[in-house]
């Protein structure tokens, strides 16, 4: 009623049809001719958009569980397909990585504490650079090995220090399938294992500091364990 009564030339909508086998997601479009103060003549299609309107309402679904599933796991996924740009050479001739990379990196608790509150979509790639990541050349060199000798994939661990002055340590994963001899498609991982590392440093500086201990004490020490195995002596009780 109001495009024809505001004078449009035509109108579109979508709407449901419900019955009871199934609910319809139907597209209408028409065009409007007026012959008269009061007539009309209209024409329309109508098109059936229940598949792809069902398919979008999954996604959302699907989407949504991913986002969620993110924030618990607390961890980083990232699709990437990755594209050869020179020839295949001696991996031992090639300094720097010969791979285009394009990302699909989803949101995640992990990407917000790495890089802030930044939409993904707004980085086509993993803002990896030598003053951020100290280890840069060692891991693109890793998973650039990984590419030249057809590998399922590759592993490293790393150090990224963030805009806001912390750093972490990393550990990334790619699974790694090739589609042919220069592209490839790959699905990376990545944790935070910096309260990790921090505990197992703390824990090593911990018996640096009980042997050097030790090794000063008069007294003899011996340690063994529960089977009666000799694990530790120190200089007085040898």
């Amino acid at each position: 009623d109001n495009a024809l009564r505001s004078g449009q030339p035509g109108y579109e909508q979508y709407f449901r049809i419900i019955t009871p086998a199934q609910t319809y997601w139907v597209h209408e479009k028409t065009s409007i001719q007026q012959q008269g103060p009061l007539h009309w003549h209209v024409m329309g299609v109508i098109l059936d958009e229940t598949r792809q309107r069902t398919a979008e309402l999954e996604k959302a679904q699907t989407d949504l569980l991913v986002s969620n599933l993110l924030n618990q796991a607390d961890c980083l996924l990232w699709q990437a397909r990755v594209s050869r740009t020179d020839s295949p050479g001696a991996f031992e001739r090639r300094i720097q990585s010969s791979l285009a990379w394009e990302f699909f990196i989803p949101h995640s608790e992990l990407y917000d504490r790495l890089f802030g509150h930044t939409q993904p979509e707004t980085h086509r790639s993993l803002i990896w650079l030598e003053s951020n990541v100290p280890e840069l050349t060692e891991i693109t060199q890793n998973s650039l090995y990984a590419f030249d000798h057809d590998l399922p994939s590759y592993e490293h661990e790393f150090h990224y220090n963030s805009a806001t002055g912390q750093t972490f340590c990393l550990h990334e994963k790619g699974s790694i399938q090739r589609v042919d001899a220069t592209h490839w498609n790959v699905v990376g991982v990545i944790t935070d294992a910096t309260h990790q590392r921090e505990m197992e440093d703390a824990l090593a500086k911990e018996k640096e500091q009980l042997a050097v201990i030790l090794s000063a004490m008069q007294e003899g020490v011996i340690a063994s364990d529960r089977d009666g195995k000799i694990k530790y002596v120190n200089a007085s009780a040898r």
